[in-house]
């Protein structure tokens, strides 16, 4: 087998034509192998490294075919040079395997010189490695100079076997052929060396940038994930602040501690504000907000977002507009809990920068087709304006119009941020005019879906009008271990005239029902200890007490089907939903006795969807609890809560975990505070985990941050009632 050879021509213009024509296709070839070496990139380690020695093997298998005739014995091609970098570059196996593919090749060709050209090519692949260890001991880098050393020294040992073939050295050298031998050798050996030193530097850039890359995304996450902890632990001071504060204000103050105290409140809730901007801007950095959409009334969210700020503007003597056109719908599909805050923060904005004048709020719809319209929100105040060239940076974190804003005013320089990315999310946009010391218009366009389906809620009745009239009241145990249940449920049965007993675990409610006779025992199913359902076993099985002899109903904070089961199964007759309110009870009570109604419950509103909207705060609730305890006990319970709930989601953020108790009791005790759609979240997620009934609750991520919002939007609604001006006195 024949060497398919380019030969010499004897024209000396044509020879160096034919040698530069190969040069190039040689070249050229060269660059698509690394191509092929350059996708084996995206490849596992061992694969890559059997790609890369068979791309290496073929390219010097092919430089053989291609070889140019010296003379009529000898032949001149690039294997060497490919397999001593191949070597150098890419390591031991892939050479490995590049040089048998090659050897297997020479083998193929045939003639005189086999042996000879086979020991060479390992010759050069020992070469390879040998001068890359040498380099990696001394801890060199690898440069144009390395790889020009390289070249020169390589190609003399590997041609040292060239000695070995039938000639004498005399021939050898005479003739010319060792020197073109190491002439083409060193040549191809730093070109390709070159070439492979641009690839290795340009991966080493991309490398260094994507390692830049993934440093500057984990110091964002670190600060992201700092500036979220930093204002979780100090909003729960603020907090404690904040509750005290509204307890010191219920007492007996002169005018100088009135001025002091409000000046206190004030800054608590500035500092509050701030918090949360902070925590929120976190989030969105971090890519840990999402839009969660649910249907809600989008005129009952405008409504309250008045009422919530209608305190500040009565502070300040402005006026406070709404205008919500005709063709509004009433229900839609969307985030209700981002765009409360957007249209929250515009409006909060306006009355900050407005010293006299209006504000004003409108929403309009214009149709985008028979299920979708696109709202338009719009805040307009008379306040001081802001100049044309500022109008591109207001929506810039940390930004503000002008920098005495911050120093006048207070504030971030985050909310227009959070708006408008909260909003990029919702595919809506947000649009501002405005002339300096005019007044301004913030524009909100959202396509939002429009619900269908609504049935309207049942009509219920007055608690007071449903109580029991009998002359008589029963005797109640009530075994719950949460304080804030214990207070809500005495206040209602003492306002209901009936006479009671509290223990919180389930031993002692079996002392108690084995040392005093009751009528009948309201139980909490989750208590530490012994729960709810196995006090009532040993109440049925082990005392011998049937339902005709004591009544037992369960307290829970949701109503899973399995729970349930097992709650009659135990021996349990009825079930009540926390938070519970007077008349659910009232009814239970006399239900349960044989004393009233046989329905404990009162029909909720229903929507098509399963998807109810509850306001984000129960005004009636807060007013009820509030009637049974006081303002005093309540602020001071509200403060209790707020400790335990924090202490509970600082543990869900940390570990992506909550132990069901812990839910179970936030539930009851946020529907106890009017936290309605905060208690239904829990209830939600409660229900939907009820495969996990004794171990925790591992929610998915966007549903921990949902919890999260949802409770500081809770929060500040609670608080943003018990102290608006005819609550606070002020």
């Amino acid at each position: 087998m024949h060497h398919k050879t380019i030969l010499f021509p004897t024209d000396s213009v044509t020879s160096l034509q034919t040698i530069a024509e190969h040069f190039l296709i040689t070249v050229g070839i060269f660059a698509l192998f690394g191509l092929a070496e350059d996708w084996s990139r995206s490849q596992n380690t061992a694969r890559r490294k059997i790609i890369v020695g068979i791309v290496f093997g073929c390219l010097a298998s092919l430089m053989i075919a291609m070889a140019v005739r010296y003379s009529s014995e000898v032949v001149l091609d690039a294997r060497n040079a490919i397999l001593a970098i191949c070597a150098f570059f890419v390591g031991p196996i892939p050479a490995a395997i590049a040089a048998l593919i090659t050897s297997a090749t020479r083998a193929y060709f045939g003639g005189l010189g086999v042996p000879t050209a086979i020991m060479g090519m390992w010759i050069s692949v020992g070469c390879g490695l040998a001068y890359r260890a040498w380099l990696d001991q001394n801890n060199q880098r690898i440069g144009v100079l390395n790889i020009l050393l390289f070249s020169i020294i390589s190609p003399i040992i590997t041609l040292s076997v060239f000695f070995l073939m039938p000639f004498s050295v005399k021939e050898i050298v005479s003739s010319g052929v060792i020197q073109a031998l190491y002439m083409t050798t060193a040549f191809w050996t730093f070109v390709f060396g070159l070439i492979m030193l641009q690839d290795l530097r340009r991966h080493e850039l991309v490398d260094d940038l994507a390692a830049s890359e993934k440093r500057a995304e984990e110091a964002t996450k670190a600060k992201s994930l700092f500036l979220a902890k930093m204002s979780h632990e100090i909003r729960t001071p603020i907090n404690g602040v904040f509750g005290f504060s509204e307890l010191l204000r219920k007492t007996k103050l002169d005018e100088t501690q009135d001025y002091y105290l409000k000046q206190i409140h004030s800054a608590v809730s500035s500092m509050i504000l701030l918090v949360d901007d902070i925590l929120d801007f976190s989030k969105i950095e971090a890519g840990k907000m999402k839009i969660v959409k649910h249907t809600f009334n989008i005129r009952s969210l405008m409504e309250s977002c008045i009422d919530l700020v209608q305190p500040d503007a009565d502070r300040k003597n402005l006026e406070l507009h709404m205008v919500i056109g005709p063709n509004v719908p009433e229900y839609i599909v969307n985030d209700e809990l981002r765009l409360r805050q957007v249209v929250m923060n515009l409006l909060s904005n306006a009355l900050k920068f407005t010293q006299s004048g209006s504000v004003r709020l409108s929403l309009h719809s214009s149709p985008i087709d028979e299920q979708n319209e696109t709202l338009t929100i719009s805040v307009t105040d008379t306040g001081i304006g802001i100049a044309e060239d500022k109008l591109k940076i207001i929506f810039e974190a940390f930004e503000q119009a002008d920098t005495s804003i911050t120093r006048n005013f207070g504030g971030t320089g985050l909310g227009l941020s959070i708006a408008l990315n909260l909003m990029t999310q919702m595919d809506g946009k947000i649009t501002v005019n405005s002339e300096h010391g005019r007044g301004t218009t913030f524009t909100v366009t959202l396509p939002t879906l429009v619900a269908d389906g609504i049935i309207p809620a049942s009509n219920t009745l007055d608690a007071e009008q449903a109580m029991t009239q009998q002359t008589e009241k029963a005797h109640i145990l009530i075994a719950e271990d949460i304080p804030m249940n214990q207070a809500l449920v005495s206040a209602q049965l003492r306002k209901g005239g009936y006479s009671f007993d509290i223990v919180d675990n389930g031993y002692a409610a079996v002392e108690a029902v084995k040392s005093k006779q009751y009528d009948m025992v309201l139980m909490d199913i989750q208590m530490p200890g012994m729960s709810g359902i196995e006090a009532t076993t040993v109440i049925r099985e082990e005392l011998g007490l049937s339902a005709i002899d004591l009544p037992i109903v369960a307290l829970t904070a949701h109503a899973l089907p399995d729970e349930m089961k097992a709650c009659l199964e135990a021996g349990m007759d009825e079930c009540l939903v926390k938070p519970v309110d007077a008349l659910k009870l009232y009814k239970t009570i006399d239900s349960v006795l044989g004393l009233g109604a046989d329905d404990p419950f009162v029909t909720p509103p229903v929507i098509a969807n399963d998807l109810l909207p509850v306001p984000l705060l129960n005004t009636e609730q807060v007013e009820q609890f509030s009637s049974y305890i006081g303002d005093d006990q309540l602020l001071k319970l509200f403060h209790d809560f707020i400790m335990d709930a924090e202490r509970i989601l600082t543990t869900l953020e940390e570990s992506g975990s909550i132990p069901r108790g812990d839910l179970h009791s936030m539930t009851g005790v946020a529907g106890n505070f009017g936290l309605s759609r905060l208690a239904q979240y829990c209830r939600q997620l409660l229900d939907e985990q009820s495969d996990l009934a004794r171990g925790g609750i591992t929610p998915p991520i966007d549903v921990i941050h949902r919890l999260l919002t949802l409770f500081n939007d809770s929060i500040r609604a609670f608080q943003a009632y018990m102290t608006r001006p005819h609550a606070a006195g002020y």
